[in-house]
Parts: structure tokens; C-alpha cells; sequence
């Protein structure tokens, strides 16, 4: 049968003709594309007076995609009544399908200008898997959050599963405004994209390692990554003075100097020094235990009696067993 037939039929005064146009047109070259006159059929059934030819003909255009009825869905979906489920439901699903052409949506979702239509194009690309959707979705982040509130963790959930490495700023950029106060969302999303981009085998944009550096510092009361490459540094040891006997000393000896000039040419090194409270007190400077690297080393300077006469070795540096107090080195200082 001809469009020109259908469109003869369409004249009918029985709704239960016209439902079998599109029934018709429906089942004819499903899938094959929509010819000028064929879409101008389902537009008229799209305003017909009855409920159930509009239901027809939208399911007629769920199976004929066409770019041109991207336009006229959104509005019918919008001007059909909330009571009218069957049919809001059968225009969600034609509008769907139009939808999963990337390009179209592309298109379509640039024109669109209504909050009413932003917000109805946005919910039905939570059910759209793509990269689009997930663009557009982000691009309409404050119309959601004005007309949607409650569902604003449902669509940042999607966008960061679903956004392309260049849309990517835009979506950490509406999931950082929103949960400012909430961390802990912050980083439930974060592992959501990126997830997303290890799956597709994307790289992960410098917009989302930013927002994971910047959650981490804030996780670990941090304010640059500075800090945290500080972490990585072994705390310094504890020292403290004891007596020969290895009690602790009322009468510490021990300073801290950056006065002296060693003889390798080093200047103001920091030392710890017996000769800040005079030559004539005695005593150790030991650090608490610790568990001894491979390899380590000490910067050491120092005397042990007049450099023109023997070593009087009552200046040491020694390293000792923590356990069993075995002396494992000693050194004498090299009298710079």
C-alpha cells in the first residue's frame, strides 16, 4: 500500500483504521529509512485527536528512525498528559532509539534551547550508553540541578561512567561544585570514571588526575604534593644525652652548632657538638634504636686530643647492637 493510500486512510473517521496505518507502516521495511512522505504520516498521527492512533504512530517511529522526528518527539512527550502513561512510555522508547545515533544526538542536543526539553533529552540519555549522552548530560548540569535536584547523583553517576576523555572537565567540574562537603561521593565517583576509561582502554585526562591529586591531599589533611613526597622521607631519629653508664644525663653536654668550618671546605653543617657547654663535660649522644638499612653513613668532624699527638680515643662514633649493646663499628673522628 502506497503513502498515498495511508495518507487517504488516515481521513477515516474510526480511530481503529488510522491505528492500522501506522501498524502498517510499522511493520513495512522495519528499519529501513523513513521516507519524506512516511514521515509526514506519522507527524499527522502524532497530532491525531486520538490517544491510541498517537500511540501507533510513535511506535511506527521507534522502528523508522528518522533525524527529523527528533524535534516533534521531545514535544509530544512533553504536551502528552502525566495520566497517559502507555503513551509517554511509548514516546520515551522512540525518542531512545533516535538517540543512540551518536551523531543525531550530537545535533539535536545543540538546538535544544527549553529547559523543559534539556531536562526530558537528559533523562533519557541516562538509558543511551555513550559518550554523547554523557556530554550532554554534563552540559546540562544546571538545568538538572534546578529542575532535578534529587537526581543529580544519578546523572553525575552516569556522566563520569559514560564521558569521553574531552568532555571530561566538564563532568569533574559539576561533580566537584555539587559535592563539595561530600569526599567521600567525590571519591566514589572518581573510581566510577575512572573505571570507565580503563574499560574502554582510554587515557585518563589530566582534568581526572588532578581531582584524584586533589582528593588525596585533602583525604591526608594536605595542602600540595610536597607533602605527601614528604611521607616518603624516614622520620629523623630521637636523640638523647646519657651518662657513660647509659642513664640518663642531668648535666647534657650536647649542643647543636652550624658555626663550625670543616676542613673538606663544608660550612654550616649541622652538628651535634660537646663543645657548646664547654670542653670539660663528658657524656653520650645516642639516638633511640632503629632498624639498620644496607647501607648507611654519618657526616662526622671533630677532634680527639691535639691533632699533633696520638688518638686519646675518648671520642668515638660507634654503632651498637640495640639488643645486646655489641659495639658492630667504631670510628674515631677524623680531627678536621
Amino acid at each position: 500500500m502506497s503513502a498515498a493510500d495511508l495518507s487517504v486512510l488516515l481521513t477515516d473517521v474510526d480511530e481503529t483504521v488510522r491505528v492500522h496505518v501506522f501498524r502498517a507502516l510499522r511493520e513495512s521495511a522495519a528499519g529501513g529509512a523513513l521516507t519524506a512522505d512516511s514521515g509526514a504520516l506519522l507527524l499527522r498521527g502524532f497530532g491525531d485527536s486520538s490517544a491510541l492512533v498517537r500511540r501507533a504512530a510513535v511506535a511506527a517511529a521507534a522502528v523508522h528512525c528518522s533525524e527529523s522526528l527528533q524535534g516533534p518527539l521531545p514535544r509530544l512527550l512533553l504536551t502528552t498528559e502525566l495520566g497517559d502513561v502507555h503513551l509517554r512510555h511509548s514516546v520515551r522508547m522512540a525518542l531512545r532509539n533516535h538517540l543512540l545515533q551518536e551523531d543525531w544526538l550530537q545535533r539535536f542536543a545543540g538546538g535544544l534551547r527549553l529547559r523543559s526539553e534539556i531536562a526530558a533529552v537528559a533523562d533519557l540519555c541516562l538509558a543511551v550508553k555513550s559518550a554523547a549522552g554523557a556530554a550532554f548530560v554534563a552540559r546540562s548540569m544546571p538545568v538538572i540541578a534546578e529542575l532535578q535536584p534529587a537526581r543529580l547523583p544519578e546523572y553525575l553517576q552516569y556522566a563520569a561512567a559514560q564521558v569521553s576523555p574531552e568532555a571530561a572537565g566538564a563532568v569533574v567540574g559539576a561533580i566537584r561544585s555539587q559535592f563539595v562537603e561530600r569526599p567521600d561521593e567525590q571519591v566514589r565517583l572518581l573510581s566510577a570514571m575512572a573505571r570507565g576509561f580503563t574499560e574502554r582502554r582510554q587515557p585518563i585526562p589530566e582534568s581526572v588526575l588532578t581531582w584524584a591529586e586533589s582528593l588525596v591531599l585533602q583525604q591526608l589533611g594536605m595542602r600540595e604534593l610536597g607533602d605527601v613526597q614528604a611521607l616518603q622521607q624516614e622520620r629523623a631519629l630521637t636523640w638523647s644525652a646519657v651518662t657513660t653508664s647509659g642513664g640518663v644525663s642531668k648535666d647534657n653536654c650536647w649542643g647543636v652548632t652550624t658555626s663550625r668550618r670543616c676542613a673538606d671546605g663544608v660550612e654550616g653543617a649541622v652538628l651535634f657538638s660537646s663543645f657548646e657547654s664547654g670542653e670539660q663535660k663528658t657524656g653520650r649522644w645516642q639516638s633511640e634504636s632503629f632498624r639498620a638499612p644496607s647501607e648507611f653513613s654519618f657526616y662526622v668532624a671533630g677532634h680527639d686530643g691535639f691533632p699533633d699527638k696520638p688518638l686519646k680515643q675518648v671520642n668515638l662514633v660507634r654503632l651498637v647492637d640495640a639488643g645486646t649493646g655489641q659495639v658492630l663499628r667504631q670510628v674515631s673522628p677524623p680531627r678536621n
